[in-house]
């Protein structure tokens, strides 16, 4: 069964799911009902230096936070935090995140995850249609579609076409929605559904730019399907990220 994990953007100030850079699988349970994640987030500030002891499993020291984040049939079920993001001026010694790290590891075993069974980061590829762009007032509004396929082959096992705008006002200031119609496909047959995001507000100044990205995870399976949209924001001085989880509950 292809479950639909689903969670909801709230106000500030964000969790992790809620602003990640780099998300990662780490287990799942047995019923395929319930993921764990690797979640990277709070977005980076250029000027700052990363946090002694933030280092990645690959040993790569890494600038953002880190966080341990259980989703269940629609819900975050737990959220560890094990690294604060250097973002919200902090930096968690290095005792404190192992203690975390042992801690989330011992709710994971007693959820019955299992972490050598990470499941499949699947590739996203992307087409992207002809811009339409015209004036509006003083602004500057452009529209096009993109096409995103997690996957391989014709039949990926989702499909996302996303209708995206872009209004642009003085040159440099920038408000961004975007229209997102799925296409879950499965044995079992294909299921659609839609969302809408936005405005995300961002400016030209300071090199600044803005792009769309789409996380998709399955089961080591095929199961189930995970799916996040992240809207990312950045400039000379750093980047912050808001991320949309996307899941499909074959159950509704």
């Amino acid at each position: 069964m292809l479950q639909l994990l689903s969670f909801m953007l709230a106000a500030a100030p964000l969790t992790p799911i809620q602003s990640a850079d780099r998300i990662e699988p780490i287990g799942w349970s047995a019923d395929r009902h319930t993921v764990a994640l690797r979640v990277f987030y709070g977005g980076t500030y250029g000027e700052a230096d990363p946090c002694a002891g933030y280092v990645d499993a690959a040993g790569k020291q890494f600038g953002n936070g880190l966080a341990i984040v259980v989703l269940r049939d629609g819900a975050v079920l737990h959220s560890f935090e094990i690294q604060a993001s250097p973002m919200n001026g902090q930096c968690t010694p290095l005792a404190d995140a192992k203690k975390a790290l042992e801690a989330a590891k011992k709710k994971l075993e007693e959820l019955g995850i299992d972490r050598a069974a990470t499941g499949t980061v699947l590739p996203v590829t992307t087409e992207k249609g002809k811009v339409s762009t015209k004036k509006k007032g003083e602004a500057l509004v452009s529209t096009w579609k993109e096409t995103w396929r997690a996957g391989s082959g014709a039949q990926a096992p989702l499909e996302i076409v996303a209708t995206l705008t872009d209004t642009e006002e003085e040159e440099t200031f920038h408000k961004v929605t975007g229209s997102f119609a799925w296409k879950l496909r499965s044995a079992e047959g294909e299921r659609t559904g839609a969302l809408k995001l936005g405005p995300t507000e961002w400016t030209a100044n300071m090199a600044g730019g803005f792009s769309w990205k789409l996380y998709a995870i399955a089961s080591p399976g095929g199961e189930s399907v995970v799916a996040l949209i992240g809207q990312d924001e950045f400039n000379m001085r750093g980047s912050s990220s808001k991320t949309t989880l996307l899941t499909f509950d074959a159950k509704k």
